[in-house]
């Protein structure tokens, strides 16, 4: 649900501003709620628009220039980018790339960026021995905003993989995925995820637990779900189950009917029309 919920009470704020949240939330007519829910809705769709042509034009740079790829760190900025999204952007940067990412939006002679990064580089340490850059900056370890004239941008990318490269190691690029405990297909029932709902809340310094299972059998072709989720059933013992793969689309073509999969994923329960159904939400596959 909060898939669902979240991203189109997060998107006015993005796009426009978050008044239409607040009313969503105290509206006592349901019309009229309806009538600012579809508002959001498309919202959101505005969103993720906006986010998905910002990503094809970094794509496209990272293609014309593969050099980028043996970078410790990418500055990537671009006329009329969004100031709503980069942040969105530059997360999902990190995580196809591995590396400490900024992107920019350009307008008027400014840059007004915002930055995301890896565990092993403190992203706000970085900018602070930059900040002679910079008209504004802040944030934290793993995320930050700023803004610095355009004309600095060059500057700021040659002296920002200066600061990478004294900091981090060949192997803190390579991505690496944290798995809490390897467990069979047999096991993976709601008396697992029961015990695994007492660890909650989680969120910031208490996140969902990763299990792994080894040879879950793909009961039939995957799905794509929305052009860019994947959808597939398995065999969990004797309990056909189904695992979504948000954003990983493009691993369907290697998947077929029949394979055995290892996978690591987190337990999740999708609810409709009162009936409860245990799901994988998928972290990684390997055939």
């Amino acid at each position: 649900m909060a898939f669902r919920l979240g991203p189109r009470l997060n998107a006015p704020g993005r796009m426009e501003n978050a008044r239409d949240v607040i009313d969503l939330l105290t509206c006592p007519d349901l019309e009229k709620a309806r009538e600012i829910a579809a508002r959001l809705e498309s919202l959101n769709r505005d969103r993720q628009r906006v986010e998905e042509e910002i990503l094809r034009e970094i794509t496209e740079v990272m293609d014309r220039h593969p050099e980028k790829r043996d970078r410790y760190s990418l500055v990537l900025a671009g006329e009329g980018w969004h100031r709503g999204v980069i942040g969105i952007v530059a997360q999902r940067v990190v995580e196809r790339y591995h590396r400490p990412a900024l992107v920019i939006g350009l307008g008027d002679g400014l840059g007004v960026g915002s930055g995301r990064s890896i565990r092993a580089f403190h992203l706000l340490d970085a900018l602070t021995n930059l900040q002679d850059l910079f008209v504004r900056f802040g944030g934290h370890a793993m995320a930050a905003g700023f803004a610095l004239p355009s004309a600095r941008i060059t500057e700021l990318e040659t002296r920002f993989e200066g600061y990478a490269r004294a900091m981090l190691k060949l192997l803190d690029l390579e991505p690496v995925l944290r798995v809490d405990a390897e467990v069979s297909g047999a096991d993976i029932d709601w008396t697992l995820f029961e015990a695994l709902e007492t660890l909650a809340p989680f969120g910031c310094g208490n996140p969902t637990p990763v299990l792994a299972a080894r040879g879950l059998r793909l009961l039939l072709s995957p799905r794509i779900v929305q052009e860019k989720h994947l959808k597939l059933r398995v065999a969990c013992g004797s309990k056909p189950l189904d695992a979504i793969g948000w954003g990983m689309a493009e691993r369907g073509a290697t998947l077929a009917s029949g394979q055995a999969l290892d996978m690591a994923f987190t337990l999740d329960q999708n609810v409709f029309q009162d009936v409860r159904r245990l799901q994988l939400m998928v972290s990684e596959i390997r055939i």
